[in-house]
């Protein structure tokens, strides 16, 4: 799981325009359109003529509703009355009893009989001898029973206050609805405006190297020009006016729209930092509802997650190409991909990490755990870790997470290729 569990204060001066969450219901294959998923149709390569600025301002906006939501929820999930507290206390409590139950079990394994001292009634002629090896008998016995009913007394208390989480997570997920909601459209918005960005520098640059080329011209013409000149009039005042004539108007021009280079690109700097701080508030607010409706933090769970995000980092900064550290190992395999969401958030995965939908993470039937897949679908590739199982429907052979899906350009089902990528 992230450790960023900061809270990036968005400034008021972005804070333009309001949106209203609205609820959306939790399932695992959602049936919503594109758009109104945040999902930006593969192939698609303008922003329609999206004015910056506002572009920013509408994300800045939708994000810190976001994050007011996400603490509104942080502060629900702090009033469970001791439910995270005891649950953890369970476990460990049944763990232990467990361990100690198992112990047992293989000593009496090993001994190949409860009580070694029961082997001395046989052939024991003196009472006193043969009731010592009866009463520990019974001693073994009753420290068996004793030990199963510690598992059971634990197993009991532990599913009423598994009830009692479950019950107190599902009056959360009304809350994480809103939050999803949010958390999809700004990633649409941020997509957007990260593609407009680049288009944008593309443009400059490709202005930039128009007018370098027109420089470049315009010079030799004038070297050509003044050196007629100065064979005609052979004097100073003709050199004078080819130096002229090579540093005219083209020399001094701004790029079509009026801005010079410099301040063009540090613009872009600028927009690309507002971005990149945009996305990490996101990523902040999927780890903290993804948290919020983790059942317990225990110590699989920690283990777990922590093994898995130096992993999960190099996939997502990577992109679609090959992440270092792993080539392509030749075995591809076709079929349906869905993705699943909502009503899964912090919920263990079948590694133990809790699920966040914002990770590049994957669920699959075969493929043992922590394998790293090279999906395709729509034009468009991305690197994920399977980290859980399913899924159960149909003939499907990948379950993405919303991250995943959304990388990829669809929403439901899609036809995918996923190749098994091994480390180097």
């Amino acid at each position: 799981m992230r450790a960023l569990f900061r809270r990036t204060a968005v400034s008021s001066g972005c804070l333009v325009l309001a949106l209203a969450a609205t609820s959306a219901p939790a399932h695992a294959v959602p049936q919503a359109s594109a758009v109104s998923a945040g999902v930006v149709p593969a192939g698609a390569t303008s922003t329609g003529g999206t004015d910056l600025p506002k572009l920013e301002a509408e994300l800045a906006s939708v994000t810190a509703h976001a994050q007011q939501l996400t603490d509104d929820l942080d502060a629900a999930a702090s009033r469970d009355g001791g439910l995270r507290v005891d649950l953890e206390r369970l476990l460990l409590r049944r763990a232990l009893a467990q361990g100690q139950l198992d112990a047992r079990a293989r000593e009496v394994y090993m001994t190949g009989q409860v009580d070694p001292l029961g082997t001395l009634q046989v052939g024991v002629a003196e009472p006193d001898l043969r009731e010592l090896a009866q009463r520990g008998q019974r001693a073994a016995l009753s420290v068996d029973r004793s030990l199963v009913e510690a598992v059971t007394r634990q197993s009991v208390l532990l599913r009423v206050v598994q009830a009692r989480a479950e019950a107190f997570r599902a009056q959360l997920r009304a809350q994480v609805a809103h939050v999803l909601v949010d958390q999809d459209r700004a990633r649409a918005l941020l997509a957007q405006a990260q593609q407009l960005v680049e288009q944008q520098r593309a443009s400059r640059q490709r202005a930039a190297d128009q007018l370098a080329l027109q420089r470049l011209t315009a010079g030799d013409l004038s070297t050509q020009h003044g050196a007629q000149l100065s064979g005609s009039a052979g004097g100073q005042d003709a050199g004078a006016a080819a130096r002229a004539l090579g540093s005219g108007a083209l020399g001094t021009a701004a790029p079509p729209g009026g801005t010079q280079p410099s301040s063009a690109g540090s613009a872009d700097v600028q927009a690309q930092a507002e971005l990149a701080r945009l996305q990490s508030a996101l990523d902040d607010v999927s780890a903290t509802v993804t948290r919020a409706l983790t059942p317990t933090q225990s110590r699989r769970t920690s283990a777990a997650a922590s093994a898995q995000g130096l992993v999960l980092a190099l996939l997502e900064a990577t992109g679609s190409a090959i992440p270092a550290g792993y080539a392509r190992s030749g075995r591809a395999l076709a079929g349906q991909a869905s993705w699943y969401g909502p009503g899964f958030v912090g919920s263990p995965t079948a590694s133990g990490a809790p699920y966040d939908p914002e990770r590049l993470t994957c669920a699959n039937k075969e493929l043992p755990l922590g394998t790293v897949l090279h999906v395709s679908a729509n034009g468009r590739s991305v690197n994920c870790l399977v980290n859980d199982r399913g899924p159960y429907v149909g003939t499907r052979i990948l379950d993405m997470s919303r991250a995943g899906s959304r990388a990829l350009g669809y929403d439901g089902v899609a036809d995918v290729t996923i190749e098994v990528l091994l480390p180097v």
